[in-house]
């Protein structure tokens, strides 16, 4: 008991150190990875962030609802920033490698993801795909956490779907684990995570306790909503600046295109499938 009271006492002096925060100093802004739009503060006009080092966010909708060709045009602005696809999406960190996991598709289906950004990047060496449908849950959530802590230069990582590394999407213990998980490898490996979980059947709410724990912690929540053919990405929260509604459609080529403008809106009660 003597023992395990000095561990205890030895961890918490090492927490004091690194937990505290002097409220006398003030804090650096967290590296801005992407960012869209402006706004003014003090007279100044600043990016707008998406997402920032040390942080994740997460994509939420309906089944069939474009989540990943949202996700293709966040990956396809990381490895080539200057690509046309993207419109007034602005990156400003992509020194550090993309890692992409897909949890649920074929390997067919997510090298058609995968290949999207490949086909506008202006280095490839980059950009480091995984497919890990077959495995377990545990395996994934396993993979990916030594994945992270082993190799060097990752910048920006997404985990399609997160729902897939998690025991229990629906118990509170099970959804909790994968939040602090999140938080933890973003803020140790000063990183930014993207990811992707379901929304309920006809309604704007992530699904499963999972999705409601995601939602608290996260820095941005973006929705997917559908106008005939186009897709509107609606800041539901954010930690920053909120970015404005904007549009993307799915041109011939497969590839993701962000729209001058947006469609007309559709009523808060309307959803539809394309």
């Amino acid at each position: 008991m003597q023992q395990l009271k000095i561990n205890y006492e030895n961890k918490f002096k090492k927490m004091l150190g690194e937990a505290y925060i002097d409220p006398s100093k003030e804090q650096p802004e967290p590296p801005m990875v992407f960012s869209k739009g402006y706004y003014y503060d003090n007279n100044r006009q600043k990016p707008i962030p998406i997402g920032t080092k040390g942080n994740f966010s997460f994509i939420y909708a309906e089944e069939k609802r474009k989540k990943t060709f949202l996700v293709s045009l966040f990956s396809m602005a990381y490895l080539n920033p200057l690509c046309e696809n993207i419109g007034d999406i602005e990156v400003h960190d992509n020194k550090g490698d993309l890692i992409h996991f897909d949890t649920e598709q074929s390997d067919y289906h997510a090298h058609r993801v995968f290949n999207r950004a490949y086909r506008v990047s202006n280095n490839l060496n980059k950009y480091k795909t995984f497919g890990l449908r077959k495995y377990s849950w545990k395996e994934r959530l396993e993979f990916i956490d030594w994945y992270l802590y082993n190799f060097d230069n990752i910048g920006f990582v997404i985990i399609d779907g997160i729902a897939d590394i998690c025991k229990d999407s629906n118990d509170k213990e099970s959804s909790e684990e994968i939040s602090q998980r999140l938080m933890t490898w973003t803020q140790e490996l000063d990183i930014h995570i993207m990811t992707i979980i379901h929304a309920n059947p006809n309604s704007d709410k992530a699904k499963g306790h999972l999705g409601t724990t995601l939602g608290a912690k996260c820095e941005t929540k973006m929705f997917l909503d559908i106008v005939d053919t186009n897709v509107v990405v609606k800041c539901k929260s954010s930690r920053n600046h909120s970015f404005e509604d904007f549009a993307f459609n799915v041109g011939r080529d497969g590839l993701p295109n962000v729209l001058d403008e947006i469609p007309e809106q559709l009523g808060n009660d309307k959803f539809l499938n394309i």
